[in-house]
């Protein structure tokens, strides 16, 4: 359905992961396995993200970068396990390749922070929100300010934080992902080439994005949304 209409295809392409391509499916139309294989997939990573509006230059502020990877402990297993205290996380001013992206006088900066969905607490009560986003935003603000040796907090004119309960919203995605599935463990990207066949078998729906064979991150997308792509259109013309 498209604003009250319904539109037919002889092929999708979905983007969405496949949790909610089922869930808006009428269920005797999916395949027992593909129910199970979505189920028993782990959710990959979502993100914070703090943006703010400053009310100076970033030659003002001192930021010359565009992109700054600020890391707690420069051993990965480490970094995942105290991701809470003391993990990763990006800072970026897009002044710096994009210099009349804000008005004159002013830059914008934001913080991302990679956080699984089920790091949020789930003992958060929705008036201890606001708190929570409050805390998370104060809390890298000033570890950036400590680590890059620069002032932010006496320029902050606006701000707005996101969590994976945000994105959850806005994207509909199960625990706020942005990256569909997680690759690991059995669910790896050899298992997911091999079981491709079988894995989502419904004729006239392809997949692709992060939860799809290769997983999440740009040169993935490109490759598997070019593949699908080449596919669906030899299907389309009766070579496949």
């Amino acid at each position: 359905m498209a604003n009250g209409e319904k539109l037919y295809a002889r092929e999708v392409i979905s983007n969405v992961i496949p949790n909610n391509v089922f869930n808006m499916s009428p269920q005797e139309v999916i395949p027992e396995q593909n129910l199970k294989l979505a189920n028993a997939r782990e959710f990959g990573i979502s993100v914070a993200t703090i943006y703010l509006g400053l009310d100076c230059t970033r030659e003002e502020l001192g930021l010359d970068d565009y992109t700054v990877f600020i890391m707690g402990n420069e051993d990965p297993r480490t970094q995942y396990n105290t991701r809470a205290e003391d993990g990763l996380y990006i800072v970026n001013c897009l002044n710096n390749v994009i210099p009349d992206s804000s008005p004159e006088g002013t830059c914008t900066m934001f913080f991302t922070m990679p956080i699984f969905g089920n790091d949020v607490p789930k003992d958060l009560k929705p008036e201890e929100y606001k708190k929570y986003k409050n805390d998370l935003a104060k809390k890298y603000i000033e570890d950036a300010e400590k680590t890059l040796g620069i002032s932010i907090m006496p320029h902050i004119e606006e701000i707005s934080v996101a969590t994976p309960v945000t994105f959850a919203r806005y994207l509909g995605t199960p625990e706020g992902t942005i990256y569909g599935y997680k690759l690991s463990g059995w669910d790896n990207l050899m298992a997911r080439i091999a079981g491709e066949k079988t894995d989502y078998a419904i004729p006239g729906l392809s997949f692709c994005g992060g939860h799809y064979t290769r997983g999440d991150g740009y040169s993935s997308a490109y490759i598997i949304g070019d593949t699908i792509g080449k596919r669906v259109a030899k299907r389309l013309k009766g070579d496949a």
